[in-house]
């Protein structure tokens, strides 16, 4: 499992001998001596041990009440799976997790635990085991709960909001624990959220597991919190395909968010607060999305700056955060050709030349909202199939556009075409969005024909046609709409009696919300 690392330069021999060494089973993952020094098993992905059921018993965390049905023991070279779900899927999980151990500990080599043990071993490969090695009580502890009530029963002591997740490290039970999906046994995919919550979660173990800190108590329990949740946002992104693994990039999802909070909704983009606030403050803030975002995005712009070599300030960052000696290297010092600083809203504003390509077709999230960006240029991104977000504000794409950006609108949930240049020819596409609960088509194209292709059971929430051509002959057609709750059709053809109408037919729905301001 090969990760590009480009802040990992000579500065580091041993961090550069590590990946080369994955580079090497990328290009010839049979290669017998190079799975050795790595600890591969001598065929498998991973090294996958059944756990018998009354060896179970002990491993679980002290005082923990899970009702169990027929939970499944799997241990692996790092880790202890314990997982209520059907033994393949197990396995699967399993692979999964050594998967992207293996991912972790080429990023944030320089911090992890076994470096050493890496170092040793390159002189003595024919000793390098390739079983899972030491104790299972010693091993990172993963729980797989098979069902929402199962879960949030797991994680009542931890508290109610938590069991509103779907996924949780418990410092305190240094164990993590995970709702079970039915795509665990699927095949990594960033665009599969459950397997993001996982990463999520990973990261905050091996943090606190795979490295030599000295905490005692939760990182940023006084201040800097958002580190630790702005790192574990990045690697949510991580996709693992054929072998290779990507992490960061401007498509994650995380990352959409945050452009939409910044240039959409015009908030802030100064982290001076969110850097002040501890655990507690950060966790139980009112908006705690927001903080989310904006972690996430400064995140990735730390690591993205100086063309990567940013992962090195974000490892040092990471280093002070939670207590952990780095070794020192030339790797650790400032690089005397560092690229000039620009700020979040510049960064999270794509351009034709920033906008890098994708092959990736699984994005659940896609916001390139008043982005800089030529139609063109978004000929680079691969046609989506799941998405459930698209938000092309302010881009001069067609209804063709949209059409190849995302064939099917099956999995759409919301959709923000405003000032676009869409028109009717969108109606045909948009009559397969049968889960839509949002629907932005502001100052655009489009007439009556768009809104009667709509689908009559979707589950339409909000609907904006602002300055739209729609005229009266939609009114019957949006009070149809019980699951309607607000709706704006100023500066359209509606008249004052279709207005009317529409108030009669629907007491209940909020008509006009926007406070349109006359330009000056």
């Amino acid at each position: 499992m090969v990760a590009v690392v480009p802040g990992a330069q000579s500065g580091d021999q041993l961090w550069s001998g590590y990946l080369d060494a994955w580079r090497q089973h990328a290009s010839n993952p049979a290669d017998a001596s190079v799975r050795q020094r790595l600890g591969l098993p001598a065929e498998e992905p991973a090294s996958t041990k059944p756990i018998d059921s009354r060896s179970l018993v002990r491993m679980m965390p002290k005082g923990l009440q899970v009702d169990w049905v027929a939970p499944q023991g799997v241990e692996t070279e790092n880790f202890l799976l314990i997982a209520d779900v059907p033994v393949e899927v197990a396995i699967q999980v399993a692979i999964d997790l050594e998967s992207f151990y293996a991912v972790w500990s080429q990023l944030f080599f320089p911090l992890w635990k076994d470096r050493q043990r890496w170092d040793q071993s390159q002189t003595r490969t024919s000793n390098r085991p390739t079983t899972p090695r030491g104790s299972p009580l010693n091993k990172m502890r993963v729980l797989v709960l098979r069902d929402t009530d199962q879960y949030q029963k797991a994680l009542k002591a931890e508290g109610t909001q938590i069991g509103q997740s779907t996924g949780y490290y418990s410092g305190n039970l240094r164990t993590t624990f995970l709702l079970h999906s039915a795509r665990d046994a699927q095949p990594a995919s960033a665009g599969d959220e459950s397997r993001a919550s996982r990463y999520h979660e990973l990261t905050h173990q091996m943090l606190a597991e795979a490295t030599d800190t000295s905490l005692k108590v939760m990182p940023g329990e006084r201040s800097g919190f958002w580190l630790a949740e702005g790192i574990a946002c990045y690697m949510e992104s991580t996709s693992i395909q054929q072998g290779y693994a990507t992490v960061g990039g401007w498509e994650s999802s995380r990352l959409q968010f945050a452009r939409h909070r910044v240039l959409s909704l015009g908030e802030s983009t100064s982290i001076d607060p969110l850097r002040l606030l501890g655990r507690v403050q950060f966790q139980r803030n009112a908006d705690l999305p927001s903080l989310y975002a904006m972690a996430a995005a400064e995140t990735h712009r730390i690591i993205d700056r100086n063309n990567g070599d940013g992962l090195n300030d974000m490892i040092s960052q990471l280093a002070k955060l939670y207590q952990i000696r780095r070794p020192t290297s030339r790797s650790n010092t400032t690089s005397d050709q560092r690229t000039p600083e620009i700020d979040l809203a510049t960064y999270l504003k794509l351009t034709d030349e920033s906008l890098s390509p994708s092959n990736r077709d699984d994005l659940i999230n896609l916001c390139l909202a008043r982005c800089d960006l030529r139609v063109e240029t978004l000929s680079r991104i691969t046609p989506q199939k799941n998405l459930s977000w698209l938000d092309l504000t302010a881009l001069k794409v067609s209804a063709a556009d949209v059409v190849r950006l995302c064939p099917q609108s099956t999995f759409l949930n919301q959709l923000s075409l405003e000032a676009t240049a869409v028109d009717d020819a969108l109606a045909t596409w948009i009559a397969g969005a049968n889960d839509i609960e949002e629907i932005d088509l502001s100052w655009t194209g489009i007439s009556d024909a768009v809104i009667n292709a709509v689908p009559d059971t979707a589950p339409l929430q909000t609907l904006w046609l602002t300055g739209s051509r729609i005229s009266d002959a939609s009114i019957d057609r949006i009070a149809a709409w019980r699951s309607l709750r607000r709706v704006d059709i100023q500066r359209t053809a509606v008249t004052d009696v279709g207005r009317a109408r529409l108030a009669r037919l629907r007491p209940d729905l909020i008509i006009d919300p926007l406070e349109l301001v006359p330009a000056q």
